[in-house]
């Protein structure tokens, strides 16, 4: 009797990585031993990255780029116990229905002042190996620079060596 079992998700989580080079490290690490051991044939890929960043005018910044109509307010309608309420916006770069890339800026909720970064990368192609998985890592991280850059933001990396560079 051949049996085949199948895995239907396997999901990688990063908490904090120092750079991006060291996120990529820890990623092809993980993901070539998975992909050596099991020989899976992906079909599909979702990546997440959450980011409280700190930030100067993010609350200007946001209100300037959300414009909502005086008469908006009369449409919706916003509970006395809502408590505050503020503007966010995303932006999507959907390239057809196998590939789509979103970026989404918000208020943090734990960084005073911040800004809330949540970016999210979906790929229908399919991986069997692990050079498959770097090139999709780049082109995850290239529409992460991209985003930001139609988005309006710029949003500092850290080097090795404890600086910043602005990448997009």
């Amino acid at each position: 009797m051949d049996v085949t079992i199948g895995i239907d998700q396997a999901e990688v989580v990063f908490s904090n990585p120092t750079t991006i080079p060291e996120l990529m490290s820890e990623f092809n690490k993980v993901w070539k031993i998975i992909l050596e051991c099991l020989s899976p044939n992906i079909r599909q890929s979702y990546f997440e990255a959450t980011l409280h960043c700190e930030a100067d005018g993010v609350k200007e910044f946001l209100n300037k780029a959300v414009q909502v109509p005086a008469n908006a307010s009369q449409a919706v309608r916003v509970p006395a116990d809502a408590g505050e309420v503020h503007r966010g916006y995303s932006i999507t770069s959907q390239q057809n229905s196998s590939l789509s890339a979103r970026l989404s800026l918000d208020l943090s909720g734990s960084v005073k002042d911040g800004l809330y970064v949540v970016f999210a990368y979906f790929s229908m192609a399919t991986m069997i190996d692990i050079t498959a998985f770097s090139q999709l890592f780049n082109s995850i991280l290239v529409s992460y620079r991209r985003l930001q850059a139609m988005g309006g933001v710029q949003l500092l990396e850290r080097n090795a060596d404890g600086t910043y560079s602005k990448r997009n």
